[in-house]
């Protein structure tokens, strides 16, 4: 193949219930469009955007040979490109060069806007041309291929085994990361292909690594008069529970603090706050991983909001994480905690502020407000020895499955 134009080796127009289609076929992949004149100018950014997928693919098909270990990394789904960059990281301090595949939905938001680091390629392609890669020769290259997330959350192929069918022919050099240790693989867990981002359990056969890289941040102090806090995700209840920081603020305002505020990232932001306690909120919405940087490093505190309550909430301590612990590790910010999730995550009073009840948070958060510098230094230090830590157990166990 010698130019992108080859890629569509046929086109064809048909009718079907009156209306007219252009059928398209790139690397025996096909895809249909309504040519219809109010959706033209659409139909343009889908072919040109659907020709740029082909030729990062021509790229990653050409990308020649090399002698040093080599790893795939793919991410099947939209969602979940925070965890790359960690994982890219690992690997390069193993020795791997490493080539990425993701989805254009994950490239929209550019988790590796801070990433810098050498031998690493990054791809863009959708789930079709994801499958021809994955048939090709060259995937016989790689010393590892590595899926950071199992599932594809699909009705028809909910794993990467239905959604990708090539991969099980070369299931031996296969690393996935299961979220959710409930679903995983059995066969997966008992080969220990399972890379999972909490130390849930040292004997249950999975791998710990936590992926807290993010590339090249700053870690900051405290700000000097309003004291900033931010949560990252969605405020839906079976992630966080809204109401928890709702009346910790109320309390806080009513006593007369109001040196804070609270920046609020996330697809599902707070709908029920009060009028007059809204000038606390700074709402920002799903933005994407430059902007959540730096709101990240501008911000002192984080607020995982976890309900000791909240029956889904148990899931944190018994089959998964949250990429909140990931973002506070890596930006060394202390975070403000329900004891109960505590100790599993590496979290203690040292390098966090914990408490005990739900209504605890106010005073926590008063706590945080009123906090020194010198006090703040020393437990951004603890936790930036706990972040070290948890780094170099997942180096370790990483090195010992490759």
């Amino acid at each position: 193949m010698n130019c992108l134009s080859e890629l569509i080796f046929s086109k064809k127009n048909y009718t079907k219930q009156n209306i007219f289609y252009n059928e398209f076929c790139i690397f025996g992949i096909k895809f249909r469009l309504k040519d219809l004149k109010t959706t033209t100018k659409y139909q343009s950014k889908i072919i040109e955007s659907y020709k740029l997928f082909a030729d990062n693919l021509i790229n990653l098909l050409r990308t020649p040979a090399i002698a040093e270990k080599k790893i795939l990394i793919v991410e099947p789904n939209r969602f979940h490109g925070e965890v790359i960059p960690g994982y890219i990281k690992y690997f390069s301090e193993l020795g791997f060069n490493t080539d990425v595949i993701v989805l254009p939905e994950v490239m929209e938001y550019n988790p590796f806007c801070r990433l810098n680091l050498k031998n690493v390629n990054i791809y863009t392609l959708d789930r079709n041309l994801i499958n021809v890669f994955l048939s090709s020769p060259k995937v016989n290259e790689y010393d590892i291929i590595l899926f950071t997330t199992f599932d594809t959350y699909s009705k028809n192929s909910p794993t990467i085994f239905d959604t990708f069918p090539n991969i099980k022919e070369y299931i031996e050099k296969l690393i996935v990361v299961e979220h959710r240790t409930e679903s995983a693989d059995i066969n997966l867990k008992n080969n220990k292909q399972i890379i999972i981002l909490a130390n849930l359990n040292p004997e249950s056969g999975y791998i710990f690594a936590n992926p807290h890289y993010f590339g090249d941040v700053n870690i900051t102090s405290k700000n000097k008069n309003i004291t900033e806090f931010i949560t990252v995700g969605t405020m839906k209840s079976f992630r966080k529970n809204s109401n928890l920081l709702i009346d910790a603020v109320k309390k806080l305002d009513k006593s007369g603090i109001d040196n804070f505020k609270i920046n609020i990232i996330g697809k599902e932001t707070l709908k029920n706050i009060p009028i007059k306690i809204r000038k606390y909120f700074n709402i920002l919405g799903k933005v994407d991983f430059e902007t959540m940087y730096k709101a990240m490093e501008q911000s002192d505190f984080f607020l995982p909001l976890l309900d000791t309550e909240i029956p889904e909430h148990e899931r944190y301590i018994k089959t998964g994480t949250s990429g909140s612990f990931q973002l506070i590790y890596g930006f060394k910010k202390p975070c403000l905690l329900a004891e109960k999730f505590a100790k599993i995550h590496y979290f203690n009073s040292e390098n966090s502020i914990l408490y005990k009840h739900n209504e605890d948070l106010a005073d926590s958060m008063k706590a945080a407000i009123n906090m020194t510098d010198e006090s703040y230094l020393n437990m951004q230090q603890n936790l930036k020895n706990t972040a070290d830590e948890i780094y170099k157990i997942s180096l370790e166990n990483l090195s010992k499955i490759i």
